[in-house]
């Protein structure tokens, strides 16, 4: 279950205290937390505790050496111990890499110990028997505590890794957990030697996902069920990174018959549907009014558009593809795309796939139907109306667009028209551009600037809202890949004479000539 996080540019496991309530699981994250402080591991956090019991997990974060030459980032997780709360705790160890079982070293403890070791196995043996177990035998101050030979031959596991602990003390904390990630890295990277080492790709997960991933299953369980889309993941062996390009067996372009183009359905199948839930939700809605039943506009330029129920439902010839694992590989590289613009997103965006007659598949995005930015500036009154809001937000995203080509490797088209407003704040309405160096990214930038400007609004208040965000947000590294502020194209942008106030009321308000 390891995964490469390609924007952290590190490998992240996760490593799982398993036992019954009251064993000490919180207690060894707590000491942990408290003794790697300076390895900048993270503060434990519990969405949610009752009389000092864990009702979803306990969580921190912590770095814990490499692993075939690249960063190892441990997730620390405990997970509930109640029986009745089974059902979270089985997720949470399906996603462990490593388990180590803390039990009470009492007599009395042991027994309810084998009882819980039970799920422990059940879980490794679905996976195959290769999920790495330590035990930790804690609260060996108590009175009628036996060691941790005998807690082996109790819970009869001989053989297994045993560190006898006083958890609350912080005595045999640090030993455990370093058993189980050596033993873990160990395995790891004898398997990358041996025959390269497969993980997923994708964005590590956080604590709140989790949380909210737990608090969804109850709810809906088909959700949980297609997990591997909702995280957008690739299958990639390391050390071939560049295996993330994007697949070029697209179908030779030609011209497209307007009448083999078919709408998305409503029954998409499973795997081929980003966000599902949403997506199935949104496509049933849609095919209930209607609005799947007529075909779709392909325009000279191969662009195909259907505009129906409040949504816009765009394809192209070069989103068509031969077959079904191309298609899906590119539906799962949109899909990390879309997660990666994180609040430019807009709400109810979805990317999906349809197989058409001749047998070819489409690739699909819809959007909710939402005024650009470009026409929310027209249709301001220059009397009564303040765009300062607008400008300060798409001076934030010209900094968001810094931001994704450094971390994620692909641009933004920065033109007014490519941005919506929804629900009071900026969208991104473009798609994915291939990522820019500092010299081309700064043009892009003056370009979209320069181009909100024909509007008649006052750029300034822009370029203040970019320079403080540029200040606030980007890290030193990012600064350095980023446009300097005195780059040329910025100073003459200054430079510029701006239209006076009248002539921008008059510009905002006619907008552009008719033809």
């Amino acid at each position: 279950m390891a995964i490469f996080d390609p924007r952290e540019q590190r490998l992240c496991v996760r490593v799982v205290y398993d036992g019954v309530a009251g064993a000490g699981k919180t207690t060894n994250l707590q000491q942990l937390a408290a003794m790697f402080a300076a390895q900048k591991a993270t503060e434990v956090y519990s969405p949610a505790e009752l009389y000092g019991r864990t009702l979803y997990f306990d969580w921190m974060q912590l770095p814990a050496g490499v692993v075939a030459g690249i960063p190892l980032l441990c997730q620390v997780i405990s997970v509930p111990g109640q029986l009745v709360l089974g059902p979270r705790r089985r997720h949470l160890l399906e996603a462990a890499d490593v388990i180590i079982y803390v039990c009470d070293s009492s007599e009395s403890g042991l027994e309810r110990a084998r009882e819980g070791l039970e799920l422990v196995e059940r879980i490794a043996a679905e996976r195959g028997g290769h999920v790495p177990l330590v035990v930790q035998a804690n609260k060996q101050d108590q009175r009628d505590a036996v060691d941790g030979r005998r807690v082996l031959a109790a819970l009869g596991r001989e053989g297994l890794p045993v560190i006898e602990a006083m958890a609350k003390d912080g005595v045999g904390v640090v030993d455990t957990f370093v058993s189980a990630v050596r033993g873990l890295s160990r395995s790891m990277q004898a398997t990358a030697e041996r025959e390269g080492l497969w993980l997923e790709v994708r964005r590590a997960d956080t604590r709140d996902a989790v949380h909210a991933r737990l608090e969804a299953q109850a709810i809906d369980p088909e959700w949980a069920a297609e997990l591997l889309l909702e995280e957008a993941s690739a299958a990639l062996r390391l050390g071939e990174l560049e295996a993330l390009t994007p697949p070029e067996h697209l179908l030779e372009r030609a011209p497209v018959d307007p009448g083999s183009v078919a709408l998305p359905c409503a029954d998409v199948p499973t795997g081929c549907i980003w966000p599902a839930h949403t997506g199935r939700s949104i496509l049933s809605s849609l095919d209930a009014a209607g609005a799947l039943a007529s075909r779709p506009r392909v325009g000279d330029d191969g662009a195909i558009v259907h505009r129906a129920g409040g949504y816009v439902m765009q394809s192209s010839i070069d989103s068509r593809f031969g077959s079904s694992e191309d298609a899906r590989a590119a539906l799962v590289r949109h899909a990390r795309q879309r997660t990666q613009l994180e609040g430019l997103l807009p709400r109810d965006s979805v990317v999906l796939l349809q197989e058409s007659e001749d047998g070819a598949w489409w690739l699909w995005s819809l959007r909710p139907e939402i005024p650009t930015l470009e026409s929310e500036l027209r249709s301001l009154d220059p009397e009564a109306d303040d765009p300062r809001e607008l400008l300060e937000a798409y001076g934030a995203a010209l900094v968001d667009a810094i931001r994704t080509s450094t971390r994620h490797g692909f641009g933004l088209d920065l033109r007014p028209e490519a941005f919506g407003v929804q629900d009071g704040a900026l969208r991104y309405l473009g798609e994915p551009l291939p990522s820019q160096g500092p010299e081309a990214l700064a043009s892009t930038i003056v370009e979209g600037v320069v181009a909100l400007g024909r509007h008649g609004v006052d750029i300034d208040v822009v370029l203040e809202a970019f320079e403080g965000e540029r200040r606030r947000r980007l890290t030193r590294e990012e600064l350095e890949q980023a446009p300097p502020l005195e780059h040329p194209t910025f100073s003459r942008l200054r430079a510029a004479p701006k239209l006076p106030a009248p002539a921008r009321r008059v510009a905002s308000r006619v907008g552009p000539a008719e033809p």
